[in-house]
């Protein structure tokens, strides 16, 4: 009887060993999954450099007036896009945003439309300041893709966004402006 418990404490204890060791194995594979799957993405990432010409097309005003408060904007823009390899597209942008004296801020949305008709939106947010000489507006942001359709359907990465206001013609009421911008995004594997 007792070369009979032994045997079975044996058995049992040859199994726990197994079941520990499958599950060992398990947890490696997994891991070697998961730090695949991450490389897989990090080398699918692509950077671009683009930049953003515009001119306003919309611009509304609301100052709050009966305290020292900065003026509600609403803006829209349109442009076009001159990327470094040669590719064009065309630009629109909306947004609202805070206006003091010399600063302000904004945040918006911008579609960008290929020639393939494939599109790309990011979301952005930006401040600005100006330039005591010229009273012309520097700009600094960023923002994220949120949305895309043809060739980039899927995409996720993010965006930063330096910019120039740039001297209205005589006759325009507002100054158009160009953004230089770098994009980190990648598309989903096929």
């Amino acid at each position: 009887m007792q070369i009979k418990i032994l045997i079975y404490e044996v058995k049992v204890m040859h199994l726990k060993r197994l079941n520990r060791t499958i599950l060992r194995l398990f947890f490696c594979l997994f891991c070697i999954v998961i730090l695949q799957l991450i490389s897989l993405a990090a080398a699918e990432a692509e950077t671009v450099k683009f930049r953003i010409f515009t001119y306003v097309t919309r611009l509304e005003s609301m100052p709050i007036g009966f305290v020292d408060a900065p003026t509600n904007i609403l803006c829209e823009r349109h442009g076009y896009i001159n990327y470094e390899d040669g590719e064009m597209a065309t630009f629109l942008s909306r947004a609202t945003g805070k206006n003091s004296i010399q600063s302000g801020t904004r945040d918006g949305y911008a579609l960008i439309t290929y020639s393939d008709n494939s599109t790309s939106v990011f979301e952005w947010d930006l401040e600005f300041w100006a330039n005591e000489v010229n009273q012309l507006k520097t700009f600094t942001g960023s923002g994220k893709f949120i949305n895309g359709s043809g060739r980039y359907v899927g995409i996720q990465g993010e965006v930063t966004l330096t910019g120039q206001e740039v001297k209205p013609f005589p006759g325009e009421s507002a100054a158009g402006a160009y953004f230089d911008v770098t994009a980190t995004y990648s598309l989903p594997a096929n």
